[in-house]
């Protein structure tokens, strides 16, 4: 057994074999993925880890990394004709981009194409550098950051990107994408932000692209006012088609686009849908027709209901599945705007059990916003099952006066909330105390709280 031990502690990474070594050198990778020459200080141990890692390019996704800091040039002419990756940032150029534009000559092995450009001139440069085809290109990041850049022609990339795997395009005008995403049927990741206008692409059109692509799995989009939907107008009836791997839809723009553009789709393995919406929504059923095909968003159990200074968000829980973010600076606005979304979202709200109220951020309680105690009670309606309703600090002294007009009606909080048992409120302490908040139960079973006697009969509990 000594000996054993013995031989055991003099052993060295030699005496593995290839496969054992490759394994190594891919978990390596993996660690180190956001330094593309990670592999580099691994090749000049010695010839056989050399030969080990030139001899798994693929299976170790080797790239030659190009970018305004290495001597492209000349890394071209010593390493293999490895998969190149050029990227380039004006924070990084040293000056120029002379370096990374040489990278452009060999198209055929450019696989990574990065640009974070605020520079109209630089842009200029880079688009006629890739206006011929890249066979081999599997990810594209265009960031205009700020700039005001010309708008890309049907040319661009030569009209084809079959490898394409990730796309992603920020303040990029581009009215020809649809004729490059006919191509690019392997896409699995694609993301438009900012979309200027000079870069617009109908609803009916983004539809068509997103038809065409069998394997994309993330789908974001987040565009800027549009004039040529008019929400007021409903979609014309369409059989939607099937986004079969389609996992993650994010939007952010008017909702009229959205009505448009989820009316002609589905996405049946969808499990996370997130949305900001800008002006204002009078019918969303569109919307509620894609929630209820995409099987995998479950109807929830609790939703939350966040009130900030400029918007107000809607979450499903507690798998947060489905978030809805609605701009508007005003709480008076605020309210029936989303007791508007969840009228018309309550087919999907018919098994939420808790409803949480959240006033995380707005204007000061010692001027409290002006809203009608109606409006407070159209929110409650939808929730028909809700057996227990939290309502944070600062939302207590709103919604309080809601529920005691409830007493002039004739109505009871149970015929709004018709399951109501428990309502929960946080209180602030007197200074000093122990517990700097107290949660106060009032139970629709009964006619008086252990917590607050005089508090029940006026809710008309």
């Amino acid at each position: 057994m000594t000996a054993d031990w013995c031989s055991a502690d003099q052993m060295t990474i030699d005496v593995l074999p290839d496969d054992v070594l490759l394994e190594i050198f891919s978990l390596c990778g993996e660690a180190d993925r956001f330094d593309l020459s990670w592999w580099k200080t691994y090749v000049h141990v010695c010839r056989r880890w050399r030969q080990v890692i030139f001899a798994s390019p693929l299976h170790l996704r080797l790239v030659l990394d190009c970018n305004p800091k290495s001597p492209v040039r000349r890394s071209l002419n010593i390493w293999p004709p490895l998969p190149i990756a050029i990227r380039y940032s004006v924070r990084d150029s040293c000056g120029g981009s002379e370096e990374t534009m040489a990278a452009f000559e060999h198209r055929d092995h450019v696989s990574e194409i990065s640009i974070y450009c605020p520079m109209c001139s630089e842009w200029k440069k880079f688009a006629m550098a890739m206006l011929g085809p890249f066979p081999a290109l599997t990810s594209l990041v265009l960031v205009a950051c700020g700039a005001l850049v010309p708008v890309l022609p049907e040319t661009f990339l030569g009209g084809s990107a079959p490898s394409l795997r990730t796309l992603i395009l920020d303040r990029i005008p581009f009215p020809a994408l649809p004729k490059l995403l006919s191509s690019a049927t392997r896409l699995v990741s694609f993301r438009l932000w900012n979309v200027p206008g000079t870069g617009y692409i109908s609803p009916e059109a983004m539809a068509t692209c997103l038809a065409a692509l069998p394997c994309l799995k993330e789908f974001r989009i987040e565009t800027q006012t549009d004039p040529l939907v008019d929400g007021r107008r409903s979609p014309p009836s369409h059989t939607p088609a099937v986004l079969p791997s389609l996992t993650l839809f994010h939007f952010k723009g008017i909702i009229g686009y959205l009505e448009h553009l989820v009316a002609r789709i589905d996405s049946p393995r969808l499990t996370t849908l997130s949305i900001t919406s800008y002006g204002r929504i009078l019918h969303i059923p569109e919307l509620h027709r894609f929630i209820s095909h995409a099987s995998r968003i479950k109807l929830p159990n609790r939703v939350v209901v966040e009130f900030y200074f400029s918007m107000v968000n809607l979450k499903f829980m507690p798998s947060d599945s489905f978030t809805l973010s609605m701009t508007q600076d005003n709480l008076s606005w605020q309210v029936p705007l989303i007791a508007l979304v969840c009228r018309e979202l309550s087919p999907l709200l018919s098994r939420v059990e808790r409803l949480d109220l959240r006033g995380k951020a707005f204007s000061s309680l010692l001027d409290p916003p002006d809203i009608e105690p109606t409006r407070w009670l159209e929110l409650f309606r939808p929730f028909v099952a809700v057996q227990n309703l939290y309502i944070s600090e600062k939302l207590g002294p709103l919604i309080t006066p809601a529920l005691q007009t409830l007493r002039v009606t004739g109505e009871r909080v149970t015929e709004v909330i018709p399951k109501l048992r428990t309502l929960s409120l946080k209180e602030p302490q007197p200074s000093g105390s122990v517990m700097n908040h107290t949660i106060i139960y009032y139970r629709a079973s009964a006619l008086r709280s252990p917590c607050c006697d005089r508090t029940v009969p006026l809710l008309g509990l």
